[in-house]
């Protein structure tokens, strides 16, 4: 046996052992326990970690650098407010940039495999065997697909690979007529297929048709006939995401203000805070980038601003070569400000930065150390109703999901009675909005000062969102011994019921010569309702639901022609994949601690028992050196 072979065993070994779990001392244990752990409950309880040391080779030193252990900051965690670690799924170490790219990587090769089993008479066919190698028809497919999203991709081709196999089984051609596709789709409803996945399967025609320009699609993806049978007909409403009431929000409030909470459980509700007050997808604020925190004259915090890069719309026209401002009004609806301040400082003790090297909220790991990865609209919506639910905070019947962040406030602005640009700008769609957008540099200015008059009405008292339309606006009383002044006395947002109802629209003084933007209503209400359609089916399917165009059965399922060339380790190379993304990455025969690209490697990378795939992700650095034919 070589003695890098031996050293590989060794090492998958010293790997394979357990970590060690959480010391526990004496006086926690047994009998003992019942006697000081009352006394305990309100101090913080010691957490002793213990790190494995690193296994160094014979001649390691002179190859590798052996990287120094970090230091973590000292983390407070309550024994008895530990109720995370019951959802958050166990930790890897994976960073959103490295997963992106694995996604993207799976969807080039899937769509490349699909492009192949075109004519030759079709354009992209012909564009395609113009290459000469398979390493630049794969860049061509990358080109061609660049500012599209990796999931969207990985969507589409699995939707499109169910017609191209039921071609494969007719021994027709791609992309058949009129009929034959209404045949498929005919036999696909007899099968009691649901009308979501036929419908991703028309939008998958689509977006071969337009963004790969195959006009030879148009008689199929045009056809009545075609487009009735994938209908989707729901029997019953829509259940969309609830909005947040102003008591549920006061809770976070108390939450991210305790002091004998646990540091996870108030990072977390200032965290689902910031989400609703700068009405942000999760998955976007899961990117920001820096932190930009406004202070008044007075030295008070006002607003705070994330600078997000990678969002849904940041393909958009409105959005191209600009950053995505989520603005927080600091006050929100409760009366003490400071949880902003707090947020932050309880982020700053557990040594969170707002970068691009670490997620807006990573997910905690067994230890209580902060992982790579960002926490899942999922995990955030079991995570808020167990915070609600603490301080009993009746939630039953509701729907309260990661997409309930962005509704709020946008539904406030709503039933308070503010224009609909405003609620666009507010919102972040840029439907309509691309020469205001361009040249306001802040056109979120007017509607901030708007959301906070909202949010200033709604902690004096005079509105009531949670109220039912005729309970929402309360006029306020003149004082006894006044000549009709009108009292400053808030009500109370408890025992509501008013006597006396607001017809009007609230007070907001608009400029009368702000421009409109000439747009007609019934094109706002159909942007309104694909847009909030559209991130109603991004929430939904983090947590098992269905989308209308995700089909990832038949990216496993249906069987191919994999033109794509398995990889092959180079001399003095051998391959490593992450057991998690399935990335195959190369690294030195005799190297043991980094790949070619310059990642570590940890227990998250075998070298054994790979499992490749014609789709499988490879890490593009470390092929560099060495391009595929």
């Amino acid at each position: 046996m070589s003695s890098s072979a031996f050293d590989n065993i060794v090492e998958r070994c010293w790997e394979s052992l357990p970590l060690p779990e959480q010391v526990t001392l004496p006086w926690e244990r047994d009998h003992w326990n019942s006697v000081f752990g009352e006394a305990l409950q309100p101090v913080s309880n010691p957490v002793v970690n213990f790190r494995r040391p690193i296994l160094l080779y014979p001649g390691m030193a002179r190859d590798e650098t052996v990287a120094r252990q970090k230091k973590f900051p000292k983390i407070k965690m309550r024994d008895d407010s530990l109720r995370w670690k019951d959802f958050i799924r166990p930790g890897y170490e994976i960073e959103w940039q490295a997963k992106r790219e694995a996604d993207m990587q799976t969807a080039i090769k899937r769509w490349y495999d699909i492009v192949q089993s075109f004519p030759e008479t079709i354009g992209i066919k012909i564009l395609l065997g113009q290459q000469q190698s398979t390493a630049l028809k794969l860049k061509m497919v990358r080109n061609l697909l660049w500012n599209k999203a990796p999931a969207t991709l990985v969507k589409r081709a699995n939707s499109l690979s169910r017609y191209v196999e039921y071609l494969k089984e007719q021994n027709l051609a791609f992309p058949g007529n009129e009929a034959i596709f209404y045949d498929f789709l005919v036999l696909q409803q007899a099968k009691e297929v649901k009308a979501s996945r036929l419908q991703g399967i028309i939008e998958s025609l689509r977006f071969v048709r337009f963004v790969m320009d195959v006009p030879e699609l148009a008689a199929l993806t045009d056809s009545r006939r075609c487009n009735g049978a994938a209908s989707v007909q729901p029997q019953i409403a829509l259940r969309q995401a609830d909005i947040f009431s102003v008591q549920e929000i006061l809770c976070l409030h108390f939450w991210v203000l305790d002091d004998f909470a646990d540091d996870w459980d108030r990072v977390m509700a200032g965290t689902v805070l910031c989400c609703i007050y700068s009405r942000s997808r999760w998955s976007d604020l899961m990117h920001t980038e820096s932190c930009y925190e406004d202070w008044d004259s007075n030295k008070k915090l006002k607003y705070l601003e994330f600078r997000i890069g990678q969002h849904k719309c940041s393909k958009s026209a409105c959005f191209k070569h600009i950053f995505l401002y989520a603005v927080v009004p600091v006050e929100g609806v409760g009366e003490d400000p400071r949880w902003a301040m707090e947020w932050l400082a309880c982020r700053e003790r557990m040594g969170l930065k707002f970068s691009k090297d670490q997620p807006f909220m990573p997910a905690p790991l067994a230890t209580g150390f902060p992982s790579k990865r960002p926490i899942t609209s999922s995990e955030m919506q079991i995570w808020t109703r167990t915070l609600l639910t603490h301080h009993d905070i009746d939630i039953s019947g509701k729907r309260l999901t990661s997409h309930s962040c962005k509704r709020t406030t946008l539904a406030w602005c709503s039933m308070y009675g503010l224009d609909w640009q405003d609620r666009l700008v507010l919102g972040g769609h840029s439907m309509g909005l691309r020469s205001v957008m361009t040249y306001s540099r802040d056109v979120v200015a007017r509607p901030i000062m708007l959301l906070e008059k909202v949010m200033e009405s709604i902690r004096d008292g005079s509105f009531r969102p949670d109220e039912t339309r005729s309970g929402r606006f309360v006029s306020k009383k003149p004082d006894k011994g006044t000549d009709g002044g009108v009292s400053s006395q808030p009500l109370p947002l408890t025992g509501l019921g008013s006597s006396e109802y607001c017809p009007t629209t609230p007070e907001v003084e608009v400029a009368a010569n702000t421009a409109v933007i000439e747009i007609s209503d019934d094109e706002d209400n159909s942007n309104q309702v694909k847009a909030e359609a559209e991130d109603e089916r991004e929430a939904a399917s983090d947590i098992g639901l269905t989308s209308s165009s995700s089909d990832s059965e038949a990216g496993r399922e249906c069987p191919s022609k994999r033109l794509v060339r398995l990889p092959a380790a180079p001399e003095n190379h051998r391959l490593v994949q992450h057991t998690k993304l399935k990335t195959v990455h190369l690294q030195y025969i005799d190297h043991y601690l980094f790949l070619v690209c310059g990642r570590n490697r940890n227990q998250n990378y075998v070298d054994s028992d790979l499992v490749v795939r014609w789709d499988t992700p490879c890490c593009h650095i470390c092929w560099k050196r060495f391009p595929r034919g």
